[in-house]
């Protein structure tokens, strides 16, 4: 398992083509955190990482991914985030079905409005996704996964 200081690692939650993201705890305050470590040395893959963690720093809204911390890990850059114990609305489709009217307005509001938030800052997330739309222990929406966003005041 890896380590970074001032984090202990409790598993791992997913592996993807960037890398793995683990269920950590941040002693400092005491809270759990989704951390995100670049599991290549492709210097192209660790670019990216890291600006969906600088842009994700950059951002705030109740119901965008926040970012706490990055850092480089042996060379690869890691950053910790919002951990959202809830799953995806993809594992929730898949799991119950079809969303009753009530979940769909009480899902689609606050996603909406991230994602105006983030037009409104000339950012376009460009894969919004069930998979990419998560949910806190208490069922609040997020919008995760910036990895293909373009900001394009950077541009």
């Amino acid at each position: 398992m890896e380590q970074i200081a001032g984090y202990e690692f409790l598993g791992e939650l997913g592996r993807g083509g960037a890398g793995t993201v683990y269920l950590a705890r941040q002693k400092s305050l005491n809270r759990r955190v989704a951390l995100k470590v670049v599991s290549t040395n492709d210097r192209e893959l660790a670019s990216r990482l890291l600006g969906e963690a600088q842009l994700l720093g950059e951002l705030r809204h109740s119901n965008i991914i926040a970012v706490y911390d990055s850092g480089l890990l042996d060379g690869r850059p890691w950053y910790s985030m919002t951990y959202c114990g809830g799953g995806t609305l993809a594992q929730v489709l898949q799991r119950d079905g079809a969303l009753s009217a009530g979940q769909v307005a009480g899902l689609v509001s606050p996603i909406a409005d991230a994602i105006a938030s983030l037009h409104e800052r000339s950012v376009v997330h460009r894969d919004v996704k069930p998979g990419n739309v998560l949910f806190d222990d208490n069922g609040t929406p997020y919008l995760g996964d910036f990895g293909t966003a373009l900001d394009a005041k950077a541009e």
